[in-house]
């Protein structure tokens, strides 16, 4: 009986073969996906007639949607950050105690930091309660008057239990447009 080998080279030849075979598929593979989008066999995608919309328009509405969840996460923190720096200077009866002296520079930072806020919101209400936030202490800080910190403070804990599910007292002093509450007339009352 006598042995017939392939050697290096029939090898060679056999993995040539196998591979031509699979890029051959995987180009048709390529080629019938790219006619599926070309074709706009994708749903909610129209490339010809009136309101037409292309990949690009998709693309760029769900660039959209993420810089907006983007700017509502950067909107949750401020507010939860602020709440926790207004609690820590009013809250709990912290008014009693209340310091100019110690918390202007921290008031100050903390208006800063609410303003860019504004450029960011898309939902009207949240932005009047920011502006009424930024009323309230700069008004506050002008007259050394504790009153506009601690409505600044009920503001902020009414948007970080409407927005960021806070219900870490169970309080709500219904001041907020978002909240659609009643009490809002107390702040213009104060900054007026």
């Amino acid at each position: 009986m006598s042995r017939k080998t392939f050697g290096y080279g029939g090898i060679a030849v056999v993995l040539f073969i196998i591979v031509g075979a699979l890029t051959g598929v995987i180009y048709q593979q390529s080629k019938e996906s790219t006619l599926n989008v070309t074709e706009a066999n994708v749903e909610g995608v129209s490339t010809s007639g009136e309101g037409a919309s292309t990949i690009e328009d998709t693309n760029k509405q769900s660039n959209d949607d993420s810089a907006i969840e983007i700017e509502m996460d950067r909107v949750r923190e401020v507010i939860s950050e602020s709440h926790k720096t207004l609690n820590v200077a009013v809250g709990w009866q912290g008014y009693r105690d209340f310091s100019w002296e110690n918390k202007n520079k921290e008031l100050q930072f903390l208006v800063d930091n609410t303003k860019p806020l504004l450029e960011d919101i898309a939902d009207q209400h949240i932005e009047q309660d920011i502006l009424n936030v930024i009323a309230c202490i700069e008004k506050a800080i002008n007259d050394q008057d504790v009153e506009g910190i601690i409505l600044a403070h009920r503001i902020m804990h009414d948007l970080d239990y409407y927005i960021n599910g806070n219900e870490s007292d169970g309080i709500l002093y219904h001041v907020t447009h978002y909240g659609t509450d009643q009490n809002v007339e107390e702040l213009y009352s104060y900054i007026h």
